[in-house]
């Protein structure tokens, strides 16, 4: 039997290996408390070291693209270093077990991949995780939300030129970090036109 990326309770002892039977120990496993959710609920928990830890390339297609519940495989958590094995095709890693962790990175208490398919928020780069949640954020002057900076950027500037930049609202939009909404964001966003970046 041959065992990778694979949470077990007491490691490689704690298999019994019977006549004529071999276990072939492979990488990725771990011995740890899968912080499942509890009180019969076997979903991960934030902080599960099963969450981007499997073995993405050994996902049978014929297994379906939803785990037990219903949530989508493969969503990366920004939250937890990715531990597993990639897919060649870049895919997010997919979680050990039968259930994939569903981060809350804005915690409104939806699912992220449940705000991106509603077309709540923005995932521009289709990494599954919210582009405002993204270290640093994902193309941070893309202002209304087409993924791509162009004019409606420089609408949504102008609009806001004096705003008092001590509002979360506004602070977002002085761009140039001189303390005011002014021309200077709007030649800062003009010189990103058709580019999604970054900072």
């Amino acid at each position: 039997m041959y065992v990778s990326y694979c949470l077990t309770q007491g490691g490689q002892g704690s298999f019994v290996v019977v006549e004529d039977a071999e276990l072939i120990w492979e990488d990725g496993n771990i011995d740890a408390n899968p912080l499942f959710v509890g009180d019969g609920d076997y979903t991960l928990a934030a902080g599960s070291p099963c969450i981007d830890a499997g073995d993405t390339t050994s996902w049978h297609q014929g297994w379906g693209a939803f785990d037990l519940v219903g949530t989508p495989r493969f969503l990366d958590d920004p939250d937890t270093p990715n531990t597993g094995l990639p897919h060649v095709n870049g895919s997010p890693i997919i979680d050990m077990g039968a259930y994939e962790y569903s981060p809350d990175c804005n915690s409104n208490d939806i699912p992220d991949w449940v705000e991106i398919a509603d077309g709540a928020v923005n995932d521009c780069n289709e990494n599954t995780i919210i582009d405002e949640c993204e270290d640093p954020p994902f193309c941070p002057v893309d202002l209304d939300g087409n993924c791509s900076v162009g004019p409606g950027d420089v609408s949504v500037v102008k609009y806001h030129f004096g705003c008092d930049v001590s509002l979360p609202e506004c602070a977002a939009l002085d761009i140039d970090n001189n303390g005011a909404v002014g021309p200077g964001d709007v030649g800062y966003v003009k010189n990103l036109f058709g580019h999604c970046v970054s900072e």
